[in-house]
């Protein structure tokens, strides 16, 4: 699993190419940010990213809780049980709201990205967190092959 690189200077985007790169990364974390909203179950939400294209199959999944660490490859079966636990009880609505994208990065073959979340339930903001996923291409496709999900904030059982 690709481990967080603290990193606090920003990459410039200086070529075309790069631009492109920064464009499909926002697209996919946009892409994500509806999944979370709008699943009602954790498998629902699982599938949808699995069927998406937004993330590899193989997918390193890591939530680090502040105590707890849960480290997941790929999106099924593996990080079902979580999803479950998380999604399946949920009676407020969800709303999510994404910073833009901080370039750490630029490989010869991937990109690795910072960003900031938010999720509220109902009118509280129940879960926020610090971000850096690495984004990879294979032929046209674009698609997120890492994420490691620093929460700020985890407070969400007023939302059961």
């Amino acid at each position: 699993m690709e481990t967080f690189i603290e990193n606090k200077k920003v990459k410039a985007i200086s070529t075309t190419e790069q631009m492109m790169w920064y464009l499909n990364a926002q697209n996919l974390v946009n892409t994500w940010n509806n999944f979370i909203i709008f699943a009602k179950t954790g498998e629902e939400q699982l599938v949808n990213m699995k069927d998406s294209g937004v993330f590899a199959d193989d997918i390193d999944l890591i939530f680090d809780l502040g105590e707890h660490v849960l480290k997941f490859k790929g999106l099924l079966p593996d990080a079902l049980e979580f999803y479950t636990q998380f999604v399946d009880g949920l009676k407020k609505q969800r709303y999510n709201i994404a910073s833009n994208l901080e370039i750490v990065e630029f490989g010869k073959d991937y990109l690795r990205f910072n960003f900031r979340h938010g999720i509220f339930m109902g009118e509280t903001l129940s879960f926020a967190g610090n971000n850096q996923c690495v984004m990879r291409k294979d032929g046209q496709r674009y698609y997120l092959s890492s994420a490691h999900i620093k929460a700020l904030v985890f407070n969400t059982q007023h939302a059961y």
